[in-house]
């Protein structure tokens, strides 16, 4: 048989479903009251780390995909801390991806939808493994000593971390007297990606929205920060809004972004030097733009390349795409949606 061939057999054989990356999905949901299994809404775990722990194992050997759905049909946060480890084994194929159902879909933080909830150091989301994406998520930080984080990620043991924050809501809370960080990073061979995220403060005294102990690349698309000390840090930041905090940007390449000291690359400011001509209620947590404003129609197209094209609620950005986590108006296109999936 010619070599072409058999490389065309071989091929086939290789491609066909029986040898496709299995896509198994789970579910959890803080108001649950079943069994914990995980396979349905029903039987869902109640926490985040009661699913990790529970099904933590090698996807590689396994090639599998996990998706871990979550909600809270009951407004019960989630305070538990998570540990997402080495022993999932992910590789660029075969990763773990935790998104929010019940997501708000005017996008403004809602404290009876899924929440993870960190109160000092508890109820943070710790990563260490080579992929993950977070979509659709809430957050909720405050440090009443020492320092508090949401999202911690670590490349040790596993050598490299490519992490993915898309569409998420992270919110630094009244009554936080320390440093609140939404994201710490740890390692020089971690890379974040973070898109259409909100990450929102309650003063510019205290909240953190980068800890970045080290790092390898951090990019930031069309993300919006308010009332935070320390804001857009450390990478590239594309199309991102960033009011009302100590330092809008540091240590950062800046492109087509709005901020109040007219930071980087085609910089905007908020019209008239006022922000509630740019988002429509940002100290009450709506940053959808107001028609007008110069956030719209100022970013770049496509900074991703081909990584997103809705905004945090499902909107088709179009050209030439806004400025931070809504594109205007703030209305989800026929052709995206908030919510991914609803599996009963």
């Amino acid at each position: 048989m010619r070599t072409w061939i058999k490389s065309l057999i071989l091929c086939l054989i290789l491609c066909s479903p029986l040898y496709a990356t299995t896509q198994v999905v789970r579910y959890v949901d803080t108001g649950a009251a079943g069994a914990g299994t995980g396979l349905d809404w029903t039987n869902a775990y109640t926490t985040l780390t009661a699913c990790i722990n529970a099904e933590v194992h090698d996807l590689q050997t396994a090639d599998e995909n996990y998706t871990i759905y979550c909600r809270a049909s009951t407004s019960v946060v989630d305070a538990t801390a998570a540990t997402v480890t080495t022993t999932w084994n992910c590789d660029a194929t075969r990763y773990i991806t935790i998104e929010g159902t019940d997501f708000p879909v005017d996008g403004i933080y809602d404290a009876t939808k899924y929440l993870r909830y960190a109160l000092n150091a508890n109820g943070r989301l710790y990563v260490s493994v080579n992929k993950l994406v977070l979509r659709h998520l809430q957050f909720a930080v405050a440090a009443t000593s020492g320092t508090a984080t949401s999202v911690r990620v670590q490349a040790t043991p596993v050598g490299y971390a490519d992490i993915t924050i898309d569409s998420c809501i992270f919110r630094v809370l009244a009554g936080a007297t320390g440093y609140s960080d939404a994201i710490y990073t740890w390692d020089s061979t971690v890379d974040l990606t973070v898109i259409n995220s909100i990450f929102w403060g309650v003063t510019s005294t205290y909240g953190v929205l980068l800890n970045p102990v080290t790092s390898h690349s951090v990019v930031w698309y069309n993300c919006t920060a308010w009332d935070l000390k320390y804001s857009i840090r450390t990478g590239v930041a594309y199309n991102c809004i960033s009011g009302n905090n100590t330092d809008d940007f540091y240590s950062i390449t800046v492109y087509n972004s709005c901020s109040d000291d007219g930071d980087g690359s085609n910089p905007q400011g908020p019209l008239d030097g006022d922000w509630s001509k740019e988002m429509t209620d940002p100290n009450g947590g709506d940053f959808s733009l107001v028609a007008g404003g110069n956030c719209i129609g100022n970013g770049v197209d496509n900074p991703g390349a081909g990584l997103y094209s809705n905004d945090i609620i499902g909107t088709a950005r179009s050209s030439t795409w806004d400025i931070g986590a809504f594109e205007y108006p703030a209305v989800p296109s026929a052709g995206g949606q908030v919510i991914m999936v609803e599996m009963q």
